[in-house]
């Protein structure tokens, strides 16, 4: 059974996210609804709620900062480390779980 994570007006905007969900292997569909107030919702199995409405979450986080975590390639980075080796700078970018020991 499937159950519904999020509304949308915009059908383009509802297969974006169908899309970008299936790249982390969550299969979910869309299901147009006459009806109500949003005619496109996005659904997903049960065991796949929480993990699809965090990365979604996560996804409108990272289209505002453009910047995603290199370690887990799914959250946005809010750590954000420049070494500088031997005249060389490195950035590197992390989000809170993923933060490595930098201290």
């Amino acid at each position: 059974m499937r159950f519904p994570i999020r509304g949308y007006q915009d059908q383009n905007d509802a297969e974006r996210d169908l899309q970008f969900l299936a790249t982390r292997n969550i299969i979910a569909i869309i299901k147009e609804q006459q009806e109500t107030g949003t005619p496109y919702l996005l659904s997903v199995e049960e065991n796949d709620i929480e993990m699809a409405r965090q990365l979604l979450q996560g996804q409108a986080e990272i289209n505002s900062s453009g910047i995603v975590c290199e370690q887990c390639e799914s959250r946005p980075a809010t750590i954000h480390v420049t070494r500088f080796i031997e005249g060389n700078q490195t950035e590197s970018h992390y989000c809170q779980q993923c933060e490595p020991n930098t201290r």
